[in-house]
């Protein structure tokens, strides 16, 4: 399949949603919490959904303001919140880190890594992040869990920003 033209400032080549490893990476966790006003998939798209690019500095305003910190490091995935979710409904397969809650996307998508240069909130300074797609590409898998109360069969996943380092779905039972 011939690769589609990006933007400057978008990266290519990285089999969806471990990008979201690489998002949530940040051991930084009192920043990655989610705000109290919204849900863990509101907050999660918040994060890491951004259709069209745009630079770091102001893409990660919205993501610093809550806790009043510089996030260090963050991925945006360049596609609608629904491409990004459908991955939790693909067969499940080994996590890296031998689980088997994993899920793989079946086409790349566009990105982004901010990386943190200099400045302390509300200043911070950040680097566009050319070329993460060959670090996305050795871990590849997004991690995705259905919470053990949600048994429905209508149910499905949606992607979670947890408080931790691994990217995790939640089911949202339909209305």
């Amino acid at each position: 399949m011939p690769p589609r033209e990006m933007a400057p400032t978008r990266t290519r080549s990285c089999p969806l949603l471990l990008l979201l490893l690489l998002a949530l990476w940040v051991a930084q966790h009192p920043v990655s919490a989610k705000p109290k006003n919204m849900t863990s998939a509101q907050w999660f798209e918040t994060q890491h959904v951004q259709l069209s690019p745009k630079r770091c500095n102001m893409a990660m305003r919205p993501i610093n303001q809550d806790k009043k910190r510089c996030k260090n490091l963050n991925t945006f995935l360049h596609e609608p919140f629904s491409s990004v979710a459908n991955t939790c409904q693909i067969p499940n397969i080994a996590c890296k880190n031998g689980w088997d809650n994993c899920h793989q996307s079946p086409e790349p998508v566009s990105l982004t890594n901010c990386h943190l240069v200099s400045g302390m909130y509300p200043d911070c300074n950040y680097k566009d992040k050319q070329g993460a797609g060959a670090i996305a590409q050795r871990v590849g898998r997004l991690p995705c869990m259905r919470p053990t109360r949600v048994r429905s069969p209508a149910s499905h996943m949606v992607p979670q920003a947890p408080p931790g380092v691994i990217p995790e779905c939640k089911a949202r039972s339909n209305p």
